[in-house]
């Protein structure tokens, strides 16, 4: 070790040793905050699944409560059997915040026009369809609730990625902002 700094003048081993460990600091920082920045990506992409599968599952619920009205009521009408079609077929695959709000304006869309048409149709509510129903609101608040973890995930995201020295790494890496869901 010696040998490297045969050399140099004292103040300048001095300089170089202190260069070498700033540099050492910064390079664990940039690992530490990219170690933080991954975690909260992975709990991200977990809380699309879980809205994937909530979305999935308030389709299901949407059919079949659908497929009820639709064996009493022969008159339905023309823009929701439409709307049904479009639903009945709809595949559910969520990679980025986008694809939620896509989903979920579809999926609330049907259910408001459908909750609209049940409104004017009180003599055919029964206990299954009620039950349809509230399993409907228990999946609204489901996604709430993810909703909400998810935007707490996504402040940590944030508070990461936007760690003054590293930011331009990090842009380098691909890491970019990520919006918030409603």
């Amino acid at each position: 070790m010696i040998f490297l700094f045969a050399g140099f003048e004292t103040y300048q081993i001095v300089l170089i040793w202190i260069a070498f460990i700033i540099l050492a600091i910064y390079l664990i920082g940039f690992f530490v905050a990219l170690a933080c920045l991954l975690d909260f990506r992975r709990k991200l992409k977990a809380h699309l699944k879980a809205l994937q599968v909530l979305f999935t599952q308030k389709k299901e619920v949407l059919l079949a409560l659908f497929k009820i009205f639709h064996d009493e009521v022969k008159d339905l009408d023309p823009d929701l059997v439409d709307q049904y079609g479009k639903i009945q077929w709809l595949d559910i695959k969520i990679e980025k915040q986008e694809d939620v709000v896509h989903f979920r304006n579809i999926l609330t869309t049907f259910q408001n026009r459908f909750a609209f048409y049940i409104e004017g149709h009180k003599e055919l509510e029964n206990s299954e369809v009620e039950t349809f129903l509230s399993l409907s609101r228990d999946l609204d608040s489901s996604y709430h609730r993810v909703s909400a973890i998810y935007n707490a995930d996504l402040d940590g995201y944030e508070y990461w990625r936007k760690v003054v020295f590293y930011r331009p790494l990090f842009h380098l890496f691909g890491i970019r902002k990520k919006e918030r869901l409603p």
